[in-house]
């Protein structure tokens, strides 16, 4: 009787981590960005040299990425812009995470994913953000919708959620002729 009961405990927690597993791996979107919402930089708050730095290349970056890339709707656009923006401004120097949401209307996670942008430390864990669409940084007291939204570290992890996790991200493949010959033959 004793090992019947040893046994149905094994058995009933086995049971209840397993299924505690596929609660988390049906949420792991959620599991996959660092946040919601970054700190901006604050007005009434003297920045520093470095802050005035960061400000200064970042603004740099996203003006000559802007001034250098066209927009392609569906093809090449806001996502990976700003994973181009990203990458610049991390061999800069400067700390960058990328940011999926809305300026549009209220950010609802998971439902609320119209954008994409970039956000840069400009010190003391104060972020700006920069979208390389329109090629300008924007500060919480004229925009604030860009200071909330998915976060994420790198575009490899922002690429994966949206791929996986929205709707439509499915590549559409199509059959492409091949060259039949050598393109010095034609």
């Amino acid at each position: 009787m004793e090992k019947w009961l040893v046994v149905s405990y094994l058995v009933a927690g086995a049971t209840m981590l397993l299924m505690a597993g596929i609660i988390v791996g049906l949420s792991l979107p959620s599991f996959m960005f660092m946040g919601t919402e970054v700190a901006p930089v604050r007005p009434n708050q003297a920045i520093n040299a470095s802050g005035i730095y960061n400000i200064t290349k970042a603004n740099e970056i996203v003006t000559d990425y802007f001034d250098k890339h066209q927009y392609y709707e569906n093809i090449y656009d806001c996502d990976q812009m700003a994973s181009d923006v990203w990458d610049q401004a991390m061999a800069s120097g400067l700390d960058a995470k990328l940011v999926v949401g809305t300026v549009n209307r209220t950010f609802i996670p998971g439902r609320s994913l119209e954008h994409a942008w970039v956000v840069i430390m400009v010190q003391n864990d104060q972020w700006l953000a920069l979208d390389p669409t329109a090629g300008s940084f924007f500060l919480y007291s004229d925009e604030p919708k860009y200071y909330s939204g998915l976060i994420f570290e790198n575009p490899a992890k922002m690429q994966d959620f949206l791929y996986h996790y929205t709707p439509n991200g499915e590549p559409i493949f199509t059959n492409i002729k091949p060259l039949e010959k050598s393109p010095y033959e034609y």
